[in-house]
């Protein structure tokens, strides 16, 4: 009779910040980890060597400092680091490459940008990608960053905060969310392509030119969206005037778990598993920085993370509840484990 194999626990290093100067504890404590031989983070970067340092555009500017200090750190070690980002899901002024890398210029304090290119792993408009059939039997095609293919490695930053659709975002979030494209992005946080507000359509037939598919067609007194021909692009949103087609961001947890998470593993099988993840965490009183975690394992920090969320306070019973059902799609996904080890630290 064959044993049962022991689940394997996953390493995560938790490096608390406790004293006055929080931003130098920062840098320091995230540059011994890194660099620490025994836990083996940077060390997977080999010499010339593109490795993006991938930040969430929600953090602290603290936190960009922190990813410019990242990239300073893989530099040392004979990396060729850049950091980098995609386009979000709205069609704001944040949509457009060029208006998005100026607002995340704005929060770097310091020069460091002449040093590390700002790049759009999605292109100008979020339009560059690739698309990939599952391969983890869910159903929905994954649209990822174009970029992606080229890219040797990563360190992915995030900062922990509810949500209400993940219950917490962190480290998967990051990799399944933050690393689709346009198109992606939409196809998890929408069940539906776009609809015709009928009574806000001026017939402009702005949407019937940007249709790449030719699926607009003119009505009586409105245009029409063939929903067999739609790819979901959300071109037509895009530039439709006066709110004419719009998307209903209605997906419930389930829905946009399901197609996060597997974008997240089609992700790693793009990228490999040499991604190393950081994660921010926070106080609930006042968003101050008490720590970072570090992982080679995206579940296994976000399962520490959510333990910390919890005692904390940060997330309600609700959040709880949906963060431990995407971890758990996450392992059935084979992303990672949430069984881990916390090491802590103090330098």
């Amino acid at each position: 009779m064959l044993k049962a194999q022991k689940k394997r626990n996953a390493k995560v290093i938790f490096a608390p910040l406790s004293d006055r100067d929080r931003r130098e504890k920062l840098f320091s404590s995230a540059e011994n980890v890194l660099n620490h031989r025994a836990f083996h983070l940077l060390r997977v970067f080999s010499a010339n060597e593109n490795v993006g340092v991938k930040i969430s555009r929600d953090t602290a500017s603290m936190t960009v400092d922190l990813v410019c200090a990242i990239a300073g750190m893989l530099r040392s070690r004979g990396s060729v680091p850049f950091i980098c980002d995609t386009s979000i899901r709205h069609f704001e002024p944040k949509a457009n490459a060029v208006e998005h890398m100026n607002s995340m210029a704005s929060h770097f304090e310091s020069k460091d940008l002449e040093s590390f290119p700002l790049v759009m792993l999605d292109g100008m408009n979020g339009e560059h990608e690739i698309s990939r059939q599952d391969c983890h039997e869910m159903k929905p095609n994954v649209y990822l960053s174009g970029e992606l293919p080229f890219v040797k490695g990563m360190v992915l930053v995030s900062q922990l905060h509810s949500d209400p659709l993940c219950g917490m975002s962190g480290a998967l979030f990051g990799l399944g969310n933050g690393l689709a494209s346009k198109r992606g992005k939409i196809g998890q946080y929408a069940m539906s392509i776009p609809g015709v507000n009928i009574e806000k359509c001026h017939t402009c037939r702005k949407c019937l030119r940007a249709c790449p598919t030719n699926a607009i067609r003119m009505g009586d007194n409105h245009v029409e969206i063939d929903s067999g021909r739609c790819i979901n692009c959300g071109q037509c949103v895009e530039v439709a005037k006066f709110g004419g087609v719009t998307y209903k961001w209605d997906a419930t947890p389930d829905h946009f778990q399901e197609r996060m998470i597997s974008h997240a593993a089609s992700t790693i099988d793009v990228v490999g598993k040499r991604i190393v993840y950081v994660s921010r965490v926070s106080s609930v009183e006042d968003d101050e920085c008490i720590g970072l975690l570090f992982s080679r394992d995206p579940v296994a920090i976000d399962a520490a993370g959510l333990k910390m969320a919890c005692e904390s306070g940060v997330l309600t019973e609700d959040n709880t509840r949906i963060a431990e059902s995407m971890l758990s799609l996450a392992e059935e996904a084979g992303i990672g484990t949430s069984s881990h080890e916390l090491e802590t630290v103090a330098y």
